[in-house]
């Protein structure tokens, strides 16, 4: 063999070799991201319970007080059965978080519109419901910053066959 094929044999193993310790590095931050993610969707679900829980302590305070409300408002409460909050996918959260953003809304304008609002139990509860749309909102944003990296890692182009193989599929950010 010649010494230019040598080297030449040389410098693609040691190319090869950059290549499967970067896709080791990818697939250890690519479980790490994954890990991370569902530690995520979890304190979401977490929020979004705390967030349910609040709706209706907000609903008994105003039907408490006697302050009337739309049936459509309790409809949406559902006041008599408390439905378990579970891990939910991305397109039920956003359901979920519409209407009761929605419900919250309207109960805070009608305590806000009553003689209520200069209440105690209101005050906390109003200044509760502000903490939780704070901290939704920075949990939304980590947990799509993470997402996006995921997103970015699992379609690399020297790492795209190891994630399909191991079942590594997009994953959508939450809105």
């Amino acid at each position: 063999m010649s010494n230019e094929l040598k080297i030449f044999i040389i410098v693609i193993s040691c190319i090869f070799g950059i290549i499967f310790i970067l896709d080791i590095l990818i697939f250890i931050n690519v479980v790490r991201l994954k890990k991370r993610i569902k530690r995520k969707e979890i304190t979401i679900n977490s929020l979004m319970a705390q967030h349910y829980d609040l709706t209706m302590l907000l609903g008994k305070l105003l039907i408490k007080n006697e302050i009337p409300f739309s049936d459509e408002l309790m409809i949406s409460l559902d006041l008599h059965e408390k439905k378990e909050m579970r891990m939910v996918s991305t397109v039920e959260r956003l359901q979920m978080k519409t209407i009761m953003t929605k419900t919250a809304g309207a109960l805070l304008l009608l305590a806000d519109a009553s003689e209520i609002s200069d209440e105690k139990e209101y005050v906390e509860l109003k200044h509760s419901m502000e903490e939780f749309h704070h901290q939704y909102r920075q949990e939304t944003i980590l947990y799509n910053q993470d997402i996006y990296a995921y997103n970015y890692w699992i379609r690399f182009w020297s790492f795209a066959l190891i994630a399909f193989i191991f079942h590594m599929r997009k994953k959508e950010p939450i809105q």
